[in-house]
């Protein structure tokens, strides 16, 4: 289990979104299975009302979903809150959707189906990992910029 200064997966909270039930829940059993607090949606716009309401951490966002694509709600993820680390899941790789993702700020990008689950897990910790230090940059600009007293 990854840990740094005390923090383990529970102190992480997932969100998994994908508009077929069946995959929000696998993921939601394994990962909870592996020790992270997960939810689940399985619409753009209900994701969007748990980001809006809750701290989310890490996003796994399907790509191809109706009413609202991956992209898109990973765009209006990062404008609630830039630090969410999204992980982008599609079935229907290709370089200019990577690309996309990636240029709207995707943390990683993963295919479906999942050929070891596992994976999925080492992508989530690098987030964790990518959050931390990030987390550790801002603490320390913000000590160096308080006026002495």
């Amino acid at each position: 289990m990854a840990q740094e200064e005390g923090r383990t997966h529970m102190d992480w909270q997932l969100l998994v979104v994908d508009d077929e039930a069946d995959v929000c829940k696998t993921l939601e059993k394994y990962l909870t299975f592996e020790g992270f607090k997960v939810m689940t949606a399985t619409s753009g716009a209900a994701a969007m009302d748990l980001v809006k309401t809750r701290k989310i951490h890490i996003a796994l966002i399907d790509i191809k979903m109706p009413g609202m694509t991956g992209i898109e709600l990973l765009r209006r993820m990062k404008d609630v809150d830039y630090s969410i680390q999204v992980i982008i899941m599609t079935g229907y790789s290709t370089f200019d959707l990577a690309f996309q993702a990636f240029e709207a700020g995707a943390a990683d990008y993963i295919l479906k189906p999942f050929d070891e689950m596992s994976k999925i897990v080492q992508l989530i910790t690098l987030s964790m990992d990518r959050l931390e230090r990030w987390h550790k940059i801002l603490a320390q600009t913000i000590r160096q910029q308080k006026p002495a007293e």
